[in-house]
């Protein structure tokens, strides 16, 4: 099977050592989103990781924010199982237990990558576009498929107010784990039981929500 050659910006086939390069750039770039979460690496400090001239990152990318776009893609495939779980078959009467099962994933997913998360959101409440792209991308398959989900239970194929609803669901989830997580960031080690607790509370509540609108059809009130 033929591999599709690899070019950098200056047009130049990527060899063995320019592929090692942009690979090194990039889990230098992944690792100081993850062990500085509430802030954005500056290139200096990931060329620094990486071991690498400051010259070197435009062969690859055009800037910071390529280079952050390259680093965080991985994630989008991780929300797989998040996605998964909702395209699951739910057990009759256990709605509240599977639909928990969901928000505490869904936690875990933002706690795990919380570096990456805060940034892409922090870009793109700045207004840099193609990171309310990013955010637009990512976020559809999975409000996509609670839609499903809520419309399915109600015997309807999925429409606009489905969505909408899914949107308000998960739009909350993410606030809140984000306020949750800012806060362990920010207090450091003694809050993080604290944090746990008060976000096991949060879980809850929308497995609350999730179940009552997958039993109740929100859409005849």
């Amino acid at each position: 099977m033929e591999v599709a050659q690899e070019y950098n910006l200056l047009g130049q086939k990527l060899g063995p050592k320019g592929r090692q390069v942009r690979d090194r750039l990039l889990a230098a770039a992944r690792g100081l989103m993850a062990s500085q979460p509430m802030s954005a690496p500056t290139l200096t400090a990931v060329t620094a990781a990486a071991d690498v001239r400051l010259t070197s990152v435009y062969r690859y990318y055009a800037d910071a924010g390529a280079l952050y776009i390259a680093a965080m893609e991985p994630l989008r495939a991780q929300m797989a199982p998040l996605i998964a779980l909702l395209k699951q078959r739910w057990r009759k009467g256990a709605e509240y237990a599977e639909a928990l099962r969901f928000a505490e994933q869904h936690f875990s997913y933002w706690r795990d990558r919380r570096g990456a998360l805060f940034l892409r959101n922090s870009l793109a409440e700045g207004g840099d576009v193609r990171f309310i792209a990013l955010r637009t991308e990512w976020a559809f398959p999975l409000y996509r498929a609670l839609a499903e989900k809520l419309a399915a239970a109600h015997g309807r194929a999925v429409g606009e107010d489905d969505m909408a609803i899914a949107g308000v669901v998960l739009s909350g989830m993410e606030r809140t784990a984000t306020l949750a997580l800012q806060h362990w960031e920010e207090e450091g080690h003694a809050s993080h039981s604290a944090v746990l607790r008060h976000a096991g509370k949060q879980q809850a509540a929308v497995a609350r929500i999730v179940t009552t609108l997958l039993r109740q059809d929100y859409l005849e009130s």
